[in-house]
């Protein structure tokens, strides 16, 4: 089946839709936004359209919870019934079993999903007091100042987000997943990333353990998301969607599957969705791109402040996803566990050094913003190492997709997508999910061949094809059809040159 994109198919669409502001005063952004005074002085000023539950602990402490979040763990209630139960010294342990995208606020502090995906961008200083918001735009309001629209990502070239602490909001900062904020003194302190294997319960002479707790969780998470709301999957012939739909099936959950159509189309990804779907029973659509509306164009950059590259902003301004209703489910922080970056040194001995390392790894042009603040990410992440015990340090080379790749380039693209009326949501986005995940043997993982494990251990049917095969895998007649679905115009044009030389 194949669905056309619209524009303006979401009549919700507003500019600054499900943001938020936290600070010592109300912020109404629009007239329809809600303000609820939290403890401490600090008052939270929301978007209607934003989930927000308030709790109190066993010690009375009050918690407000914003965004969609699910319990990976079958021995616990849902978040808000889990929260209630813990005291407030445990809130921390009790939080690192949640999968999803949210923010945590409570005893005057901040804190953050598993990779920052709910991101936040802060200020402080002894005159206003300290801001923290999901919205770089609204930070610049709040401040008077202007985006910095030179600082645009640019897709595709490079690291194509701003690094993180940096923003384009000038004297403000992001929060690391790895930071909590103290929204009454501006500062910042450590906490841990991942649940370490040893709270796991691992059995050392069980090989399985760790796949079988990984696609647990991974399932249960899925499961626990509320049943009355459609669940779609986007599918391509690579291992990371069909290891979430695998996580799916196994845990009995129905749901949608689609692949969005674009220009860079592989064969594969043309091709292998619907076979897969096919195998599992599961109808398939294939979505196709809107025209490009300037309208939406200037939307997106006025909604995250010139943050995100125009070309990830692409499926919003092309309207594929409008006719969603209900949660989208997506394999976003399956990276952290593929080894990535092994050639470069496992110790940061020399924070601005190695920044430039990575930076030309990514093909990074000199002289950019992005390279000093790599090297004060690298600068952080060894201060926080220092603090670690051993059994909960993790290598930079993980972090730097954690708090990068993810909290760095995902989470702005997630910012710009809370403009749709569906929710997106990310089973792996959970610090004990995620110590799953590093509990696999690493040689598994350096091979990617712990992703065919885990897919087997799941739903074997799902092998049936290969994962993302080159296009030569294809008779020729196949490439050609699918060349001419994809890019008509482009290909029209390419057989026009070439005749026009005869």
């Amino acid at each position: 089946m194949t669905v056309s994109g619209t524009n303006g198919g979401d009549p919700g669409i507003r500019l600054h839709r499900r943001q938020y502001v936290v600070g010592p005063r109300p912020c109404r952004i629009s007239p329809d936004w809600v303000v609820v005074e939290l403890d401490r002085g600090l008052v939270i000023s929301h978007c209607p359209d934003l989930q927000v539950a308030h709790r109190t602990d066993r010690d009375g402490t009050r918690w407000t919870v914003i965004g969609l979040t699910s319990q990976t763990r079958s021995d616990r209630p849902d978040p808000l019934d889990d929260l209630a139960e813990a005291t407030t010294a445990a809130v921390q342990s009790v939080y690192e079993g949640w999968a999803g995208r949210w923010t945590v606020i409570g005893a005057g502090e901040l804190h953050l999903d598993a990779t920052a995906q709910l991101a936040c961008h802060w200020f402080s200083d002894d005159q206003v007091g300290t801001w923290a918001t999901s919205s770089p735009a609204i930070l610049n309001q709040l401040l008077g100042n202007e985006p910095d629209r030179t600082r645009q990502p640019v897709y595709a070239r490079g690291l194509s987000w701003i690094v993180p602490p940096d923003g384009n909001v000038a004297r403000a900062n992001r929060l690391f997943p790895s930071q909590i904020l103290d929204l009454l003194s501006g500062g910042t302190r450590w906490r841990r990333l991942v649940v370490p294997a040893l709270e796991l319960d691992i059995d050392a002479s069980d090989e399985g353990a760790a796949q079988r707790g990984f696609i647990t969780a991974l399932g249960h998470s899925i499961a626990r998301l509320p049943a009355r709301e459609p669940k779609h999957i986007g599918l391509t012939a690579g291992a990371d969607s069909r290891l979430v739909l695998a996580a799916a099936l196994s845990a009995g959950v129905a749901v949608h599957l689609y692949t969005r159509r674009a220009a860079r189309m592989s064969v594969a990804d043309r091709l292998i969705p619907a076979r897969l779907a096919a195998a599992v029973g599961v109808e398939h659509r294939e979505l196709l791109p809107g025209r490009t509306d300037d309208d939406r164009v200037e939307l997106a950059r006025a909604h995250t402040g010139w943050f995100v590259s125009d070309g990830d902003a692409l499926p919003f301004v092309q309207g594929v996803r409008d006719h969603f209703v209900g949660i989208e489910i997506g394999g976003q922080g399956l990276g952290v566990g593929k080894m990535k970056m092994r050639n470069l040194p496992a110790e940061i001995d020399d924070p601005a050094g190695l920044a430039n390392r990575v930076a030309d790894h990514l093909s990074e042009q000199p002289g950019t913003a992005n390279r000093p603040a790599l090297a004060r990410w690298l600068a952080a992440v060894a201060a926080h190492q220092d603090t670690e015990p051993d059994h909960e340090r993790v290598d930079w080379r993980d972090r730097f997709y954690m708090e990068q790749r993810a909290g760095g380039w995902q989470a702005a693209k997630e910012q710009l997508y809370d403009l749709h009326r569906h929710h997106r949501f990310f089973p792996v986005n959970s610090a004990r999910t995620i110590g799953w995940l590093f509990a696999i043997d690493p040689t598994l993982r350096s091979t990617g061949r712990h992703r065919r494990e885990l897919i087997a251990l799941a739903d074997d049917r799902l092998l049936a094809e290969p994962f993302n095969p080159a296009g030569n895998a294809f008779p020729r007649r196949t490439q050609i059809a699918h060349a001419v679905r994809v890019d008509r115009r482009g290909l029209a044009g390419r057989v026009g040159r070439r005749l026009g030389q005869r």
